[in-house]
């Protein structure tokens, strides 16, 4: 990165950490309450507006079950809280139903959990943005007509706030959480008091609520009734939704991080129950209506909210109340994706760990996040605003199957995980509690296919079928990758009985006038290309020779040493600590202090490299050592010699590439 470039990117997200700090970005759980709750209480702001628009929009009169479409979500709510505690307690590690799929029921469960996961993530940004930017637009109305702009830009935002560190983001959310939080309790407790007193108002925009049937032919009320009801039902689970985020992003707590984690999941699940709850009740006892005349050809956030209408019965219209509910509720909206930007990046390091999808997702940037996954999260999320026009609808029948996909595989996995468990088990108290949380896991696994067929169904033809269409080729495209980097590991991978301890290293040569030369062999890792390119080194007359390998966070280099020495490699192995998690900065910095230490000599650095087939197989590979190569090309007395490996041919030898600086020309061996 040329130096402009780096002074920007150290304005716009800061210096860079160093590995030692990771265990300060851990986020205590008065942050971490208010940054994983932003997801389940936000969907307070909507989740109530689309189930009452659904019900009113039926035609039927079902206004008045409202309250019990509450409780049903309330009651899969508790499922699935209680179903991710067992989560949490065996798979501390994060990555969730992934990691449990793909333990417990193999590779393609894993990689279907993680693709229904990454959509469910992406869509999570992309209904809080809208949202956000709807209710913007109704409260600023020359603002309307860029919703999707506004919506479009709020990404951005929270993707640079991400950029900058977990913890500096954990910290932005809370006050604004704990706020809408502390409004919308101090509304039910004061309407809860009204209502036991007899005083409680109406909404301005109060509509009569029918009983069921009234007016509607038998069959039409059994029928449609249910089919309006299942609909509704799946409109309001964006409030279940959230609970992923605490389960999937485990090790981002203090220790002890379990703990921790099962604390959060119970306060976080029980707060927005109880607020959902009340909030239907509310909405019931106030007459909130959202009629279809409302409705009609505009989207939800364009009439009045359901919690606008909620404060403005209680504390009139126009009051400071209902218009800080408003404008708490559009600021948590803005927010409410930072949890999907802490849960998504640890997913695709996961994921890139297992090898579903490039390695270059597992690697953390200057400031101790997975930058490329908040990167790919902002992208993914702007296009489906895009696409959508940041149709909230639309995007909300999108939303859920997902989610209650990668619910299900996962419960699934965790049953058969206790049924292991309690097969081997002696002692009986384990022998009961292993049934215990396997009968746990089996109803929650029946429970929640039913859900999930229920919400597919419903909304297959509003937009379901996108969801489960993205997460097919997304599978597709995981299963791809992997089979790739199998057969690439397979091709790489050395023999256990290779040894290099006799290989010969040859003598220096005689100078005849020409300057000595020294050589130095970059390695990443030890694998096929390695040993060609200490090989290639080893053939060459040089006065010294050493391999050089980058030591990060992430880094195996332990691994690395272990082979390097099992395989009595005759040469020096020098290990460079990098806090930075940086290859190309100290890589570059040893290969000049070295130039200094020998000014007389000159400098011959050997790097390995892939050739590929094809041009969408280099995005499977980090080529840092190709960027090593072109820096150090600069430097007058260092020849870099590419020792290339062909990746679709490694059977035959490819022609070895030398690269030379002009100014040393005649050091090549």
């Amino acid at each position: 990165m040329s130096r402009p470039l780096a002074s920007v990117k150290r304005i716009v997200i800061g210096r860079p950490f160093s590995s030692d700090r990771l265990a300060r970005q851990r986020l205590p759980k008065r942050f971490a309450i208010p940054s994983f709750a932003a997801d389940t209480v936000s969907a307070l702001a909507y989740a109530p507006d689309e189930i009452i628009l659904t019900l009113g929009l039926s035609g039927i009169g079902l206004f008045a079950w409202s309250p019990w479409v509450g409780i049903a979500i309330v009651f899969v709510m508790a499922i699935v809280v209680t179903a991710h505690l067992n989560v949490i307690e065996e798979y501390p590690g994060g990555g969730s139903d992934f990691v449990v799929a793909r333990t417990n029921l193999g590779p393609n469960a894993g990689r279907l959990a993680g693709a229904a996961l990454v959509t469910d993530y992406v869509l999570t940004v992309a209904v809080a943005s809208s949202q956000a930017g709807a209710y913007i637009g109704g409260a600023i109305s020359p603002l309307a007509p860029f919703q999707t702009g506004m919506a479009m830009v709020i990404i951005a935002l929270l993707a640079l706030v991400n950029l900058r560190g977990a913890r500096e983001s954990a910290r932005l959310v809370s006050l604004p959480v704990y706020t809408f939080i502390a409004l919308i309790t101090i509304t039910l407790v004061w309407g809860g008091i009204e209502a036991w007193q007899g005083t409680l108002g109406l909404s301005p925009h109060a509509g009569s609520y029918p009983e069921p049937g009234e007016g509607e032919p038998a069959a039409l009320t059994a029928l449609g009734g249910a089919f309006v009801l299942a609909r509704a039902f799946s409109s309001g689970l964006p409030v279940v939704s959230g609970v992923k985020a605490i389960t999937n992003t485990v090790p981002v707590f203090r220790p002890p991080k379990a703990r921790n984690a099962c604390i959060t999941l119970v306060i976080s699940g029980a707060m927005t129950a109880v607020l959902f709850l009340g909030v239907m009740l509310l909405a019931l006892a106030t007459r909130v209506s959202l009629s279809p005349r409302e409705a009609e050809g505009a989207r939800v956030s364009e009439a009045t909210p359901v919690l606008g209408q909620i404060a403005e019965a209680i504390f009139g219209a126009g009051s400071l109340m209902s218009l800080a509910m408003l404008a708490m509720a559009t600021l948590v909206l803005c927010i409410a994706a930072n949890t999907a930007f802490t849960g998504l990046p640890v997913l695709t390091a996961a994921l890139a760990r297992t090898g579903d999808i490039p390695r270059v997702f597992a690697s953390r940037g200057d400031r101790l996040v997975y930058s490329n996954g908040i990167l790919l999260l902002a992208g993914l999320a702007e296009i489906v605003v895009l696409a959508t026009g940041a149709n909230i609808t639309l995007l909300i029948h999108m939303y859920v199957v997902g989610v209650f996909m990668t619910f299900t595989i996962g419960q699934l996995g965790m049953f058969r995980h206790y049924t292991k468990k309690h097969r081997v088990a002696v002692r009986l108290k384990e022998r009961q509690r292993f049934a215990r949380k396997r009968a746990v896991s089996l109803v929650a696994t029946v429970c929640l296919a039913l859900v999930l067929v229920t919400v597919a169904t419903a909304n297959f033809l509003l937009g379901a079928w996108v969801t489960l269409a993205a997460v097919a080729l997304m599978w597709a495209a995981m299963t791809i990758i992997s089979r790739y980097y199998s057969r690439i590991f397979s091709k790489l991978a050395l023999g256990h009985d290779e040894d290099l301890g006799r290989w010969p290293i040859a003598a220096p040569a005689p100078l005849d006038g020409k300057d000595p030369t020294r050589g130095i062999v970059l390695l990443t890792q030890l694998n096929r290309p390695a040993i060609r390119a200490i090989k290639e080194a080893m053939a060459s007359p040089h006065l010294s020779l050493q391999a050089v390998a980058v030591k990060t966070k992430d880094s195996a280099i332990d691994t690395l040493s272990t082979e390097w020495f099992r395989r009595k490699i005759p040469i020096p192995l020098r290990v460079i600590n990098s806090p930075y998690r940086a290859l190309l900065a100290p890589l570059d910095d040893y290969v000049r202090s070295f130039t200094r230490t020998y000014p007389r000599d000159a400098v011959v650095v050997y790097i390995p490299e892939f050739l590929v087939g094809h041009w969408w197989e280099s995005i499977m590979h980090n080529h840092v050592l190709r960027r090593v190569t072109t820096r150090l090309e600069k430097y007058e007395r260092v020849t870099v010699r590419r020792v290339p490996w062909d990746l679709d041919g490694s059977e035959h030898e490819a022609s070895i590439a030398s690269y030379r600086n002009p100014a040393v020309k005649e050091l090549a061996p």
